[in-house]
């Protein structure tokens, strides 16, 4: 599974985002006046932390290395400070928590270091080992987590040699399949969910029958549809990552002329296609999470509350 390396990379470019969050509230919240004051937050005793995701209550998840030279998930809320999580076995990394305090994400499994299975943080039952598709011998991963308690990521596909996109729900974790067979050998397709709405709706990438790594969108109750790219062509990729409430779905394609450059988009129902955000400037852009318009006084409040950003030790 290339899990791993989605998920460092997705962290570095979320923290930026948390950043430039910490910049703008304060010109459209009533309740704070002058300059943002980043909130650095401490380590479970290592030398480094990051953060990647924080719900409307203000609390913080992320990864932090402690003294024993591992990664532990954290949860940090204001005025209880950071909590480590526990672990299924030893390094564990937490992407995502929902409004309930539901935290997802994934650990390495206790006596087989090579796996790791996505898990369900809860205050009062602690850490729940997910399983994947594939038991006992499979990999997963957990990315995003809505406020119904549904569960979306990537997991080793059960009879094939292939990682699948899954959703979680009523203790039991459900292969969403791929957008299709290879029309050519090698014949796997791999597909990985990396969002889901509070109706259900679910977005990812897959493999389509062309070998192509498309953004899909999936309707509750419906199957994977094909985004497409922002260029259309042959060999462009895309992914979706992301999505709000009124079904507007955001992510990154390959841009249009054709090139090595990746650009942002949102995509929405009726559309006609996917949107091209461009860039500030740059070759290249990614859209990686949208609200759902919310702008309320109090939302604004809480992001200021939680924002966080990445601490190194001296």
């Amino acid at each position: 599974m290339d899990s791993s390396n989605h998920q460092r990379h997705s962290v570095s470019i979320y923290l930026h985002a948390i950043v430039l969050l910490a910049i703008t509230i304060p010109l459209t919240s009533s309740a704070h006046t002058g300059r943002a004051d980043l909130l650095f937050l401490p380590t479970l005793g290592g030398n480094s932390s990051t953060a990647t995701a924080v719900n409307n209550a203000g609390q913080v998840v992320g990864n932090s290395s402690t003294g024993g030279n591992f990664w532990h998930a954290f949860l940090w809320q204001r005025g209880r400070g950071m909590m480590d999580l526990g672990t299924l076995g030893k390094d564990t990394y937490a992407n995502d928590i929902n409004d309930e305090g539901w935290v997802v994400g994934t650990s390495r499994i206790e006596g087989n270091n090579d796996r790791s299975h996505a898990f369900l943080w809860q205050a009062n039952q602690g850490m729940q080992d997910l399983g994947s598709l594939d038991p006992p011998n499979g990999s997963s991963i957990a990315y995003h987590v809505n406020n119904i308690g549904q569960i979306v990521g990537m997991s080793s596909a059960k009879g094939v040699a292939e990682d699948h996109a899954f959703v979680w729900q009523l203790n039991r974790m459900e292969d969403l399949g791929t957008l299709g067979e290879p029309l050519l050998p090698p014949t796997f397709t791999n597909s990985a969910a990396l969002g889901i709405n509070d109706h259900s709706d679910i977005v990812g990438y897959s493999d389509n029958p062309h070998r192509s790594r498309h953004a899909f969108y999936k309707p509750r109750g419906l199957g994977m549809q094909d985004l497409g790219t922002l260029g259309n062509g042959y060999y462009d990729e895309s992914r979706a990552r992301a999505i709000n409430d009124t079904g507007q779905v955001v992510g990154y394609s390959t841009s249009a002329d054709h090139s090595n450059k990746t650009h942002a988009f949102l995509w929405n129902s009726g559309s006609g296609g996917l949107r091209d955000l461009g860039t500030l400037g740059g070759d290249d852009s990614r859209a990686l999470s949208i609200n759902d318009g919310r702008t309320d006084r109090r939302y604004f409040r809480d992001c200021y509350r939680a924002v966080t950003c990445f601490h190194m030790a001296e």
